[in-house]
């Protein structure tokens, strides 16, 4: 069977290499990291469809993400009910929780209310005029880049369409990065001695 002769393979390759496939530096992980992507992902693309490359998680939708602010707030929650509750931290949260503290770009003082009312106010549908000169009622971006607009927070267009290369061509890409300073957070430093 075709399950069988894999499982040769990978008993083989283990005896060969004298390491389990998966370790640094063993025959079959340098082969599995050389191989391309056969999937198309790649986040500063977009398809023929219009959409952004993003794999299986393109089916994600702006109220299934979550930015780096959101995080931050929804792990204290966690931890504050677990410490509340006599449950063990692990180190993994803890470490988690490090990170979305020194990365979180929206003002500390930001409710779930307000991230929520950022995110809609990015992903605002405008009148644009169509090719045939009807009016149509748009997003001004996709799901994913509102998302990375608020976890990157960039000070200007030119900023955003280098670090968002989907947001390039955007025609409004001048209003979402105004739209952003309200809920920027101004004292943010991530300066290994800021921690």
């Amino acid at each position: 069977s075709r399950q069988g002769a894999s499982l040769a393979k990978l008993r083989q390759t283990v005896r060969g290499s004298g390491s389990f496939p998966s370790q640094p530096g063993s025959r079959a992980c340098r082969h599995q990291m050389a191989t391309v992507n056969p999937r198309g992902v790649d986040a500063s693309r977009v398809g023929e469809d219009g959409d952004i490359l993003l794999g299986a998680h393109r089916k994600f939708k702006a109220s299934d993400m979550v930015n780096t602010s959101e995080a931050d707030q929804i792990l204290a929650e966690l931890f504050n009910k677990r410490t509340r509750d006599s449950i063990v931290v692990g180190d993994e949260m803890e470490s988690t929780m490090k990170f979305c503290k020194r990365f979180r770009t929206m003002n500390a003082e930001a409710t779930s209310q307000d991230m929520e009312k950022a995110r809609e106010a990015l992903l605002k549908k405008v009148d644009v005029e169509a090719a045939d000169g009807s009016v149509v009622k748009m997003k001004r971006c996709r799901d994913f880049e509102a998302i990375q607009l608020l976890n990157l927070m960039p000070r200007t267009a030119d900023e955003a369409g280098m670090i968002i290369p989907t947001l390039r061509e955007n025609e409004f890409l001048e209003e979402l990065v105004s739209d952003l300073d309200q809920y920027r957070q101004k004292d943010r430093g991530i300066s290994p001695w800021e921690q």
